[in-house]
């Protein structure tokens, strides 16, 4: 096996272990969920970067589109490092893009009249990159 092929498959293995402990805590029918999270060692950078987007479905059959940008969704980041908090909002596009040191944390993915999604042990390492789509569902 060439070395690329290997960093590749390594890659999307970690990925899958990275956000496999997500955590929804409503019952019954469609959950919030992390819809994919790619990492790659694209950036050179002290920071680690998670970028994404937060989506809702769209329940409108007329459009065209089955997932709509969230805007105004509030991340809290949390650590095992005492006291460190983080908060961000998506912007109008329901984006986002949070540097963070190298560490392990606990994201959560808030807004009113939606379920709440958290992410568990998200493993954060400077020089590599994360993108992530999310969808939150309407409760």
């Amino acid at each position: 096996m060439n070395f690329k092929l290997f960093n590749k498959i390594f890659f999307i293995l970690l990925a899958c272990a990275l956000f496999a402990h997500c955590v929804n805590t409503s019952s019954g029918g469609e959950k919030s969920r992390v819809l994919y999270l790619q990492y790659g060692g694209s950036e050179d950078s002290v920071y680690a970067f998670l970028h994404g987007q937060v989506f809702e479905e769209n329940s409108n059959m007329d459009l065209k589109d089955s997932l709509l940008p969230l805007p105004g969704v509030e991340i809290h980041i949390e650590s095992d490092s005492p006291g460190f908090i983080k908060a961000y909002t998506t912007d109008h596009n329901g984006e986002f893009s949070i540097p963070l040191n190298k560490g392990t944390y606990n994201l959560s993915f808030n807004k009113n009249e939606y379920q709440p999604l958290k992410v568990t042990n998200y493993i954060a390492d400077p020089d590599h990159s994360a993108h992530t789509k999310i969808i939150l569902v309407k409760e």
